[in-house]
Formats: structure tokens, C-alpha cells, sequence
């Protein structure tokens, strides 16, 4: 029953492609790939009978069509159903990213969003774009403010759950669909080609779902991990020059690179590579601040990672330096994870050295990951020496701007600037002494999708009436 009432919703929307499956070529060459916004722009101007959204899905190159993400519940401006999901398309080299969802009534139904990465800059810049009465692409200035209001205003990011668990999306659990995403993705693939957006994918390997009665093994291609990957890789640079602007990174550049070469995790240590005089910039975050990140990891992947990767923040927030930003989660700061499936220290050094020719001198030869960990503490400790600046070391549990940042990047960025998607909006300086609040911080209510410890919650609520704007 079901599945007629559904077909039915597609064939009153007007929803059946006509025409639209087509070979689209240009003057310039054979369109076998398009990993930008200017070659998107190009397309649209050298075939101008691409005049829709859905015209324009059908004509892109073959690859970017063949790597859905379907996302059918959503928190963006482009809202999603099961029956109707919002799609998210990439290039292999994940420069390019494509969103758009499926049904008139959906909010944000008329664009198409898009992200880009900027190699030179290792920058990602947001665009949005539609077609005008006339038929004319209109594509916004990068990262325009609606944009910004959820990925982040200074140093924008995509938003993106780390290895293995994206809510809201078919695959959700490692590209395996729970036992609730079955039958909903099994009508989605039986209706797809009745959509004049949907039907421009390239998805004859899903189709393999439809003969499941119940799915446990990974979705065909495994299109959850492979964006993962993509994206990673790309915040993986912006990472690397976020680390090469931090304060101090000419002095204590050869200890982040020792930290990544040496694949010790949590059990690095600074000795060896710091005076005495400023030791224990792993120190910050206490065992028991690292033994309750793991007790609320969502994911067996992300508890083995989280202590290592506070490790490596620690090099950074004990000296002031501000992390938090550093990841594509939606998580709270201290479950965010760089987890994609692969060793993510390595991929973060590649990028690192790309950049930072120094360093790589300390390579040992033939390896693209493996430094001369003896080399690089003595010139770390050398340098550090004969530095002369004083350095007041940080501790998680009394660093006055860690309750700071969950009120102004939680708290604030839904209620106040528009971050997520139906939330209230109001002056939350209002709210601070309210006992609700409270209520809702200590029940994990408050903030929405920010995992915090006991110790987080406690400390934030004790200090609502000390924060600032």
C-alpha cells in the first residue's frame, strides 16, 4: 500500500523526466569530469538549453553522479524526508560537493548548494545557486551569510559526522542500514527513476538492496565512507594551515610532526622534545577527562580514537589555542574525532609537509610519513632553549574558555544565529539564570547534538552567569 500511495505523491507532483536523459558536450572538450564551481558555471553557459536544476543533474559527468549520500533527515536549509532525501554529490577528488533534495515543498527545493575547495588557499568556500525566470544560472558569492550561519563564519567547514555513524542518513551505522532504514530506502530506490532529479544518479549497484528482506552487510560502494574520505582529505589541508598560522608553529613544529610520525596516540610524550622549564604540553587533558570522553563515544571507532586525538589538541590548548573549529562534527569539542576510516595522523602529516618543506627534510628516506624522531627533538629542544618567551600552560579543568566556547559555538550559534534549522530564536543572555536551562544541560537535552561529559555539563552550568558576549 505504501508503495502505490508514494507513486502516487510522484506522479501528482509532476515528477516524471522527459527529455532530460541526454549527452551534454562542450566546445571545450568532452565533459569527463567537473571538480569546480567555474566549470559548473562553464557547463551551464555553453549549452544554453540547460535552463532547470533538473537539466542541469542530467548533464553533469558521469562520476559525480555515481556517489550519492542520501540524507533523509536534515538540519540544513534543505530539508529532507525519507521519501524525498536530500542528495549530496562529489567529485573523487572531493573539491566539489553538490546538494539538493527532491520534492517542490521542501524548503530550499529551488537551489542547488554547493561547496568547493580551494587547493591554493586550502580554504572551503560556499555557494548557492539557481535559475532564474529566464533560465539563467545565478550562482551567489562565496559564503554567503545563510551559509555561514551554519558552517562556521571565520574559517568555513563542511558539516560532517567522522567514521563510522552519520545520523539521518541511509547507511547511518558504518553503510550499513539500520533495521528502521529498510523498507523506507527500498521504496526510495523503487521511485527514484519517477523524479526528474533523482533519476539523473547513477545508483545500479543500490539496486542490490531491493532483494534484501533485512540488510547487515555495507551499502554496494560504500558511499558513506568514500565521502568521509573525501572530505577528510580536503580538511586534512585546511587543517595543516591552521597548525602552520598558529602562534609559536616555527618552535614547536618538530614535536607536532613527531606526535603524528610516531603512531604512539596518547602514549606520546613531549620529553625529549621540550625544556624542562615548559613541560607537559600533553597534560591538558587529565585520564579522567579522556576516560569520560570514551564513556559517550558513539561509536567503537571513536572511542579508540579520542585519546589520541586529545592528545594531539593538547599540544595546542595548552598553550590558548582553540581547536574546536578544527573538525567537520557536529559534536561537542571533546568527542570530536578526526576518525574517516584510515590512519588519520598520516594523512594529516602528508598534508603537513606538503606545505612545510622543513619538516619534510627530516623524512627518513623512501618513507612519505616515517620523521627521524632523534633529529627532531634535538632541534626542538635546542630552539625552545634559546627562545625567549614565557608560556603559561593551560588545564582542561580550570581553562575559563572551555565553558565559554559551548555557550558561544552551541548555545548561541543555534539560538542566536540561525545555525540550526527550527530552533527558537531569542536573546540567550535572557535564559542564563532560568532553572530550565539548567535542567536541560544536566539532562543532555541542551546544547542539541553536543555530547558533553559530567564534567563539561557541571562546569557550564556553574558558570551561566559569568558568560560573556
Amino acid at each position: 500500500m505504501s508503495f502505490l500511495i508514494l507513486t502516487f505523491v510522484y506522479l501528482i507532483s509532476g515528477a516524471v523526466p522527459v527529455g532530460l536523459a541526454q549527452d551534454y558536450t562542450s566546445p571545450r572538450g568532452p565533459l569527463s569530469e567537473i571538480n569546480s564551481i567555474q566549470q559548473l558555471i562553464q557547463l551551464a553557459d555553453d549549452n544554453r538549453d540547460l535552463t532547470t536544476l533538473e537539466k542541469v543533474l542530467h548533464a553533469l559527468p558521469e562520476p559525480l553522479r555515481s556517489s550519492p549520500v542520501f540524507i533523509y533527515r536534515s538540519e540544513s536549509l534543505q530539508s529532507a524526508s525519507p521519501e524525498f532525501p536530500r542528495v549530496l554529490l562529489s567529485d573523487p577528488s572531493g573539491n566539489l560537493v553538490l546538494a539538493f533534495n527532491g520534492e517542490s515543498k521542501q524548503t530550499g527545493f529551488d537551489k542547488l548548494e554547493a561547496l568547493e575547495f580551494d587547493e591554493k588557499k586550502n580554504r572551503f568556500n560556499f555557494y548557492e545557486m539557481k535559475f532564474s525566470s529566464a533560465g539563467k544560472l545565478e550562482v551567489s558569492k562565496p559564503n554567503p551569510s545563510e551559509c555561514l550561519s551554519c558552517h562556521r563564519f571565520s574559517d568555513p567547514r563542511p558539516n560532517w559526522e567522522s567514521y563510522d555513524q552519520w545520523p539521518g542518513v541511509y547507511g547511518s551505522n558504518d553503510d550499513r542500514l539500520r533495521s528502521e532504514e529498510v523498507e523506507p530506502f527500498k521504496n526510495f530506490l523503487n521511485l527514484f527513476e519517477l523524479n526528474p532529479r533523482y533519476s539523473a544518479l547513477r545508483i545500479e549497484p543500490l539496486k542490490q538492496v531491493l532483494g534484501y528482506s533485512s540488510h547487515y552487510g555495507r551499502l554496494p560502494n560504500e558511499p558513506n565512507i568514500s565521502f568521509t574520505h573525501r572530505l577528510s582529505r580536503n580538511n586534512f589541508k585546511r587543517l595543516a594551515r591552521l597548525i602552520m598560522e598558529s602562534p609559536d608553529y616555527e618552535k614547536f613544529k618538530y614535536m607536532i610532526g613527531g606526535f603524528l610520525s610516531s603512531g604512539e596516540g596518547e602514549r606520546f610524550s613531549d620529553i625529549g622534545y621540550l625544556p624542562e622549564k615548559i613541560s607537559g604540553l600533553t597534560d591538558y587533558y587529565s585520564k579522567e577527562n579522556i576516560q569520560e570522553v570514551e564513556a559517550i563515544a558513539i561509536s567503537y571507532a571513536n572511542s579508540v580514537s579520542n585519546p589520541a586525538t586529545l592528545t594531539f589538541r593538547s599540544l595546542f590548548e595548552s598553550r590558548g589555542i582553540d581547536t574546536s573549529d578544527w573538525f567537520m562534527n557536529f559534536k561537542g569539542a571533546l568527542t570530536n574525532s578526526f576518525v574517516n576510516g584510515t590512519p588519520w595522523e598520516d594523512q594529516l602529516l602528508e598534508a603537513l609537509l606538503e606545505k612545510d618543506s622543513e619538516l619534510r627534510s627530516f623524512l627518513y628516506e623512501g618513507s612519505n610519513t616515517q620523521l627521524q624522531e632523534a633529529k627532531l627533538k634535538e632541534v626542538s629542544h635546542d630552539k625552545l632553549v634559546r627562545s625567549s618567551f614565557d608560556l603559561h600552560l593551560r588545564k582542561f579543568d580550570s581553562d575559563l574558555e572551555v565553558p565559554q566556547r559551548i555557550w558561544r559555538d552551541a548555545c548561541r550559534q543555534c539560538h542566536e544565529r540561525g545555525a540550526a534549522r527550527g530552533v527558537p530564536q531569542f536573546d540567550f543572555n535572557s535564559a542564563m539564570n532560568k532553572p530550565k536551562l539548567k535542567e536541560l544541560i544536566e539532562s543532555g537535552a541542551m546544547p542539541m547534538n553536543q555530547r558533553l561529559t559530567p564534567s563539561q555539563k557541571k562546569r557550564f552550568v556553574l558558570s551561566l552567569s559569568k558568560l560573556k558576549d
